[in-house]
Parts: structure tokens; sequence; C-alpha cells
């Protein structure tokens, strides 16, 4: 394979961002435009505007979903074809095994992440988009539990472990790809304490492709991840009050008693060589740039 240059392989590893970023900049200002006429007709029409938080959390949960079957609808054809001559996870009757070990352990861990960012105070700081999450939370929580729990995770992990992952790994030793992708993992959710929990969580899936090559575990995991942040922001909307030490303890408990048993579970591909205690590098096959018909 012919060797390419250190711009042309950033470029192709970062493509995938830019297009999963255009497609949901695209169902933003879709999103916002429709709430905004909306919000101008209630204005005009001066009537109770007892459904405005309602359709606005409704049409704010709906449009990254559509922008996620944007996304995959330009991207299936790369994948499906990349993922043929991949190693296939061949111990199927601990498949389940490895599901469930992979659920409880990452939802300790992201537990354990927010819970220390708690105690610390740092979360006080936290310069969240509070609005957003009422208004979908009291809009439509069930669609806002489907774009943030089950569809986003999926996406997010074909763009970030399916394309650029490997595409870092074409050109890049495994150990390096694995904490730059992690990075970017953090950076593209932008406030600084979710920079710090994303980049964490991007290193934990990231480790989980490398070790199964697949990427059904890593969606289970961001799934897991993303449940405990949807618990806590339904908790605040209910106002149901979390004592902090007794979930840190559950946290911790999770993600050692299921981190346990989850690296006993065999893996597809060996992460570590054992007797020079590194990554191993195993030669990846870059993916395609341009999407397949």
């Amino acid at each position: 394979m012919q060797k390419q240059s250190l711009p042309r392989n950033l470029w192709c590893s970062l493509t995938p961002i830019f297009a999963y970023s255009l497609c949901q900049l695209v169902m933003i200002i879709f999103g916002v435009s429709i709430v905004f006429i909306y919000n101008l007709i209630y204005e005009i029409s001066n009537k109770s505007s007892i459904w405005q938080m309602y359709i606005g959390g409704t049409i704010f949960s709906i449009t990254p979903m559509l922008a996620d079957i944007m996304y995959y609808v330009n991207v299936r054809q790369d994948w499906k074809n990349y993922e043929a001559h991949q190693p296939r996870y061949v111990h199927k009757a601990r498949t389940l095994n490895l599901g469930i070990c992979v659920f409880f352990t990452y939802i300790g861990l992201n537990i354990l992440i927010w819970s220390f960012l708690y105690l610390s105070g740092l979360t006080d700081k936290l310069a969240s988009d509070k609005y957003s999450f009422n208004s979908m939370l009291y809009g439509n929580p069930i669609l806002y539990f489907v774009a943030s729990v089950l569809v986003g995770p999926i996406m997010e992990e074909l763009c970030l472990r399916g394309f650029v992952f490997n595409r870092l790994m074409s050109w890049l030793k495994p150990g390096i790809a694995l904490f730059i992708q992690a990075i970017i993992f953090g950076v593209l959710h932008l406030d600084p304490l979710h920079i710090l929990a994303a980049s964490i969580a991007g290193l934990a899936l990231g480790l989980l492709y490398l070790r199964y090559k697949k990427l059904w575990p890593c969606i289970i995991g961001h799934m897991a991840f993303n449940l405990v942040g949807f618990s806590h922001e339904f908790a605040q909307i209910m106002q149901i009050k979390i004592t902090p030490v007794p979930v840190l303890v559950i946290g911790m408990a999770l993600t050692v008693i299921g981190g346990f048993f989850l690296l006993k579970q065999p893996a597809s591909v060996p992460l570590f060589d054992s007797s020079k205690r590194v990554f191993t590098h195993i030669n990846y096959q870059p993916l395609s740039v341009s999407s397949g018909k």
C-alpha cells in the first residue's frame, strides 16, 4: 500500500467527523427554524403557551434522530464493506455475557466519573445547556430517551470508533490512535467538564473496541453511559434528591465487579503483547473516503 502524506491521513481520519457534524448542523437549523416560527405564531395570536415547551422539546428530540438517519444513509455501504473483512467475535455462546458485563461496567464507570466531579465541586461550575435538557424532558421524555440513549450512541460509535478510530489506526500505532480518538470524542462535547468526562469515556470505549474489534460492545457501553446521564437529568426535573456518597459506592461496586467479569470474557483480537507489555500493532486497512452506493 502506498504511504500517504500526513495531511491526507488527517483528512481521511477526520472526514467522518465533518460529515456527522454537518448532518447535525443541518437538522439543528431545521429544528430551530420550526420552533422559532411556532413561537412567533403563538406570540402573534396571543394564545396560551402551554404547548410551547412540549412542541419545542419534541422537535429537539426528533432532529438529532433525523441527523443520525441522514448520516447512516450516506455511510452504511462503506461500513458494510469494512465489516465484511473484520475478525468476528467467535464466542457466540458468550455474547450475552459480554453484553451484560459491558453494560453494568460502563454504568458503574460513568457513575464514578460524575460522582467524583460532583464531590470535587466542579459540577457547580458546569455551564450546561439546562434549557435544552429541560425542554426535551418536559416536552417528550420518551423521544428524548430514544434520541440520547438508543439512537445517538449507535451513530456516534459508528462515526468515532467505527470510522475515525480505524482510520487513525491505519497510519498510527493503536495506542496513539486510542488517545487521539478519545480526545476528539471529548472535544465534540464542547463543555469543559463534559470534555473531561467524555474523553475518559472515549478512552474506555476505545479499549473495548480494540479488545473485541466489534462495534456492538461499544454501542452497549455508550448506551450505558448515556443512560446514567439521562437518569440524572430526569431526577433533577422530578426533583429527586440523590445522595452522592452511596451512589459513588454503587458505581465503584458495579465498575469493579463488572470489570472483573468483563476481563474474563474472551477477546477476538489480543490487546497487549504480553512479552513486551505494549499495544499490539495490527495491520488495519483504511476505510475508503468516498461512500459507496
